[in-house]
């Protein structure tokens, strides 16, 4: 660990947490670094793990954010899943604004999908 003067003039370890969320940040080239100082793109591999990570594209942007409304709706998991109820704890003006950003989201990651995959409407 890594001295660090204090005000009073003591010297405290460093935590090993600021060591470690020191090396995820980038560098001032813009590379990522991992803990073992190779530089890398954010896309890859994640720091400490050997699965890779899913790249993010415009469609899986916009089904994450419809599953995250799904989960504060409390509908079932999956965007082809169809739409749920209000719930009861929920104001109507919040569960049309949710349900309707909700039907964005999906319609713009099935418009997504069908470009990348050449399907014709």
């Amino acid at each position: 660990m890594t001295p660090v003067p204090q005000s009073d003039g003591r010297v405290r370890p460093k935590s090993v947490w600021t060591l470690r969320s020191s090396a995820r940040r980038p560098a001032a080239g813009g590379a990522w670094r991992s803990s073992t100082g190779a530089a890398s793109s954010p896309v890859g591999t994640a720091i400490g793990s050997p699965m890779p990570v899913r790249a993010r594209t415009r469609a899986t942007v916009q089904q994450d954010a419809a599953e995250r409304l799904r989960a504060r709706l409390g509908w079932e998991p999956g965007i082809l899943n169809g739409e749920g109820g209000k719930p009861k704890w929920m104001r109507w003006r919040t569960f049309e604004r949710l349900a309707a950003e909700h039907d964005n989201f999906v319609g713009g990651s099935l418009a997504e999908m069908a470009l990348r995959f050449g399907v014709k409407f």
